[in-house]
């Protein structure tokens, strides 16, 4: 028994030598020149976002960005980006205690946006995505006894109708 455990330990510290120096000689040799087409996905990912700037400033954010009329309880809008954000007014009848909570929910898509209160009274979202075609959108204001809500239609454009 004693000698399979020797020959087993032997075995054990030849193999871990040879992957010590292994190891080593790897380290130690020149690295590999850089070649694009040899780059994973993730380095050819950053390279590619290194020329972007921030998404909100962006040309597009200006079309896809709309605003909540709180005087209509449905309000239709169009665009042919595949997401946009809606800000506007907290809409609450007067003299109601302020907004606890906002939701904004994309009913066609089951998609829920983070809402940012700007103010007490102003609201924002991060971008909702839109599937090509009409989008229900709904927006819920709650205070402390008072829900209010407002039903925006947006109807996205193919992607060939951008100009």
């Amino acid at each position: 028994m004693s000698e399979i455990r020797a020959r087993v330990t032997k075995f054990l510290v030849l193999v871990i030598s040879t992957l010590g120096l292994v190891s080593t000689l790897t380290m130690l040799a020149e690295p590999p020149e850089k070649d694009l087409a040899a780059q994973d996905i993730f380095a050819l990912n950053s390279q590619a976002l290194a020329s972007r700037g921030i998404a909100s400033l962006g040309a597009e954010a200006n079309e896809s960005r709309v605003k909540l009329d709180c005087d209509s309880k449905s309000q239709e809008a169009e665009t042919a980006s595949p997401r946009i954000r809606l800000d506007g007014l907290h809409c609450l009848i007067k003299g109601e205690s302020p907004i606890i909570t906002t939701q904004v929910r994309n009913k066609t898509n089951g998609y829920v946006a983070t809402v940012f209160h700007r103010s007490d009274d102003a609201f924002t979202t991060d971008y909702i995505h839109l599937k090509e075609g009409e989008n229900k959108i709904q927006v819920e204001f709650h205070s402390g006894k008072v829900t209010e809500d407002r039903v925006l239609t947006v109807k996205r454009l193919p992607a060939s109708a951008k100009k």
